[in-house]
């Protein structure tokens, strides 16, 4: 196992929700600018974290500076693309803290931190 695992998102993380293009038909599908984000987020998170994906309950910490997303759309948008990577589901996903703080324009950015969660025995 390889936790924790501590990874800096690309800027703007894009909300996966408010991202989806409807078609005519009532299909959706993600816009272009989601897809093209989860690829590379999800890229990089391969290239950082190299062992199978681990299936443990978790925490995951996701602290965003400057970023305008709600923290639930933030939150989904980081748990699916961390998804068959460092876990298997992110119903493996216990507890969740997403945390905004302001920052200026050229020092945004998103940090991500999963860890196991310890079993209390309780």
């Amino acid at each position: 196992m390889s936790l924790p695992f501590e990874t800096t998102l690309p800027v703007p993380v894009p909300s996966k929700k408010n991202s989806r293009i409807n078609t005519a038909s009532g299909r959706s599908f993600p816009s272009k600018d989601y897809t093209q984000w989860q690829n590379t987020a999800r890229l990089e998170a391969r290239m950082k974290y190299k062992v199978e994906p681990v299936t443990c309950d978790l925490m995951v910490r996701v602290t965003a500076y400057g970023l305008g997303n709600d923290a639930d759309n933030l939150a989904s948008s980081v748990l699916d693309m961390l998804e068959g990577i460092v876990y298997v589901n992110d119903a493996q996903v216990k507890y969740l803290q997403v945390r905004r703080h302001p920052a200026k324009r050229v020092d945004r950015k998103c940090v991500v931190r999963v860890e196991e969660v310890q079993d209390d025995g309780a």
